[in-house]
């Protein structure tokens, strides 16, 4: 299964489903047509005209039905075995993406974005930003601190 491609397998999968669909549609118009058929009989013969459908035509027409019917569950398992395949498949491919991610992720490499430019510019941001705390400086001014007498009532200080 690891060598075939997703889509081929994909594709394979719908045809099955639609082979499959249309087996079970002639099978269920072919089903109706008969009773359609034994009811129109019926009526018939309530109504006084003989029209008999030998019984070993109803046996044969019962046989070819199980045998397309048995021919159905085989098409059946067939997809389930593809539908089960190709989970597995896509189980699979999926761990092995999410280990490559992981492996990514731990890996460590050069950050996406970060440039020489960039790197400088924010040295030089940086380097400011310490030579205004040195110098006590907010805003390009020197940070004044008066030191006063009051207490936290207004009175003047005696």
């Amino acid at each position: 299964m690891a060598g075939l491609d997703p889509d081929e397998t994909v594709s394979k999968l719908e045809e099955m489903f639609k082979k499959t669909e249309d087996d079970i549609e002639r099978v269920t118009s072919r089903l109706e047509a008969d009773f359609a058929l034994e009811k129109s009989e019926e009526q018939d013969q309530a109504a006084g005209l003989e029209n008999d459908v030998p019984q070993e035509v109803l046996v044969q027409r019962l046989g070819e039905v199980k045998k397309e019917y048995s021919s159905l569950v085989r098409e059946a398992e067939e997809v389930r075995k593809m539908q089960e395949e190709m989970s597995l498949f896509f189980q699979s491919q999926l761990m092995e993406a999410c280990q490559m991610l992981q492996q990514l992720q731990t890996t460590p490499g050069p950050q996406e974005g970060t440039t020489e430019e960039q790197e400088k510019l924010q040295q030089e941001e940086n380097d400011r930003r310490k030579e205004e705390e040195e110098e006590g400086a907010v805003g390009g001014e020197p940070l004044q601190v008066s030191k006063t007498g009051t207490s936290c009532d207004d009175r003047p200080p005696t």
